[in-house]
Order: structure tokens, then C-alpha cells, then sequence
């Protein structure tokens, strides 16, 4: 077999790749990069034409790779839990109304029940700001008076 890869299946989930070096076939999720830069080292282009990969064009897929890597590898610390995600989040976006909603979420999962209101009432003054568009204003709005008023069913504040 070539190097390029064939690809077989219907359907997204079950999609697999023919390995470039031959072998089962194998999901397409596990292919290793070095395989896929192979298979496509192979593609014709414009006219029936084949264009090899220089080092040159191989360098900028592999650069991109490498830049998702290293900002992948800064935002770990961030999602450790749901607060820590949303504590970040306010930290980049303090006026955010549907942020500091998604923060007092976070905070009720963790059973801050009396964190969590007030994290709801900021959300809904937030909400009222002018720069926060109508249909956010609203959503929000819904949700945490839907949220304020179970947590008042339990909770006296």
C-alpha cells in the first residue's frame, strides 16, 4: 500500500483510516500525526499535479501544533474544577453577567449556597448594564430568578 491514506465508513463516528504503513485499519482519532502529514505529502492538487511537502510547507502544520499544545497545556491549571474555570473567566471578563451566572453554578455544585446568591444578584445587576444586549439581559435574567427562587425554597438568606 502507499502512503496515502484511504479513508472508509458512512458515518463520522466509525470513520476509520486504511494506516499508511499498512495494517489494520485504525480509528481516525489515533492516527499519528507523522501518518497524516504522510498521507497528505501524497494529495494531488490542481490539475492532477502532485505537490510534495517541503520542509518548509511540513513546518507551519507542525508550528500550529505546537502553539495548541503549549496554550492547551497554560489553560489545564484554569479547568481544574467548575470554580476555578468560572474564577478565571471573571478574572477576563469581570462585566459579563452570563460569567459571574456560570460562576454562581459553580459555586452552588459545590454547596456555597450563600456564595452562589450573591454571585446571582451581582449576575442580574450586571444584566441591567447597558452595554449587555437585550436577549442576554433576558436569559440571564430568567435564569437566575429561576435559580434565586429554588435556592430561597431551601435557603433563608
Amino acid at each position: 500500500m502507499g502512503r496515502s491514506a484511504g479513508l472508509r465508513g458512512n458515518d463520522a463516528e466509525h470513520l476509520v483510516v486504511d494506516s499508511p504503513r499498512g495494517g489494520d485499519p485504525v480509528p481516525m482519532a489515533l492516527v499519528s500525526v507523522v501518518d497524516l502529514l504522510a498521507a497528505l505529502s501524497d494529495l494531488r492538487v490542481g490539475g492532477g499535479l502532485y505537490a510534495p511537502m517541503t520542509r518548509t510547507s511540513l513546518m507551519w502544520p507542525l508550528l500550529v501544533m505546537a502553539l495548541c499544545a503549549w496554550q492547551t497545556a497554560q489553560q489545564i491549571p484554569v479547568w481544574r474544577s467548575n470554580v476555578t474555570l468560572w474564577t478565571h473567566a471573571q478574572a477576563v471578563a469581570p462585566q459579563k453577567p452570563r460569567v459571574v451566572q456560570n460562576y454562581a453554578l459553580a459555586l452552588l455544585e459545590q454547596g456555597d449556597t450563600e456564595g452562589a446568591m450573591q454571585q446571582f444578584r451581582r449576575a442580574i445587576d450586571l444584566a441591567e448594564a447597558p452595554h449587555v444586549p437585550v436577549w442576554d439581559r433576558r436569559i440571564t435574567n430568567q435564569i437566575v430568578v429561576a435559580n434565586l427562587r429554588a435556592l430561597r425554597g431551601r435557603h433563608t438568606p
